[in-house]
This record gives C-alpha cells, structure tokens and sequence, in this order.
C-alpha cells in the first residue's frame, strides 16, 4: 500500500463530503488533531471491553491512521509539509533504531 496516494484519496473523499470546506487554518488543524485523539480514545475503549470485537478494534485503528494521513495531506496540499509521509516515517524508524533502551528513560 502506497500511504501518500491512500492518504491523497482520503482527503479528496473528504473534500467531497464536506470536512475541508474551510481550508487549513489554525482551527482545522486543531479540530482534525481532536479528532485524530477521539478516534485514538475509541480504540482504546474497545481495547478496554471484556468482549473484545476484534473487527471493531481493528476498525478502530485504521480510523486513527485514516484521520492522520487525511491531515498529513490537508498540509502537504497546504505546504505546510513537503515530504510524502513514507518517507518521513523511514526516516524516523531510523532515528528510533539507533535510540538507547527506553530512550534512556525509565518508562
């Protein structure tokens, strides 16, 4: 799968359905990271359930990763950001490959 042309098809799905009406401005960003949160809380709610749904929890989590890759490319389009988001993430699993034990952190 092809993150930057999955995340440029969700955002034009998202452009037709209304939820880019208004740019990207302080505000949007702000409500789409809200939302990214929300999604993230709902994930862990099903986590948290003693009947686990395992469709819904992984429903849950292609949620968190559908709103992030639509704000990446709401960004992107923007110029906010310039790098397609597969790059960016090699190059943090990089980074994080060569961090100490628990980034030298107790937890």
């Amino acid at each position: 799968m092809d993150l930057d042309l999955t995340g440029q098809d969700i955002f034009n799905i998202n452009v037709k359905n209304g939820f880019w009406e208004q740019g990207v401005t302080d505000p949007v960003i702000g409500s789409k990271i809200g939302l990214v949160h929300s999604e993230v809380s709902e994930w862990l709610e099903e986590l948290r359930l003693d009947v686990r749904d395992s469709e819904a929890i992984e429903f849950e989590a292609a949620d968190v990763i559908i709103r992030v890759l639509d704000l990446y490319e709401g960004l992107r389009r923007n110029g906010i950001v310039r790098r397609p988001i597969e790059n960016v993430i090699q190059l943090k699993v990089e980074k994080n490959r060569k961090r100490p034990f628990k980034h030298g952190k107790r937890f």
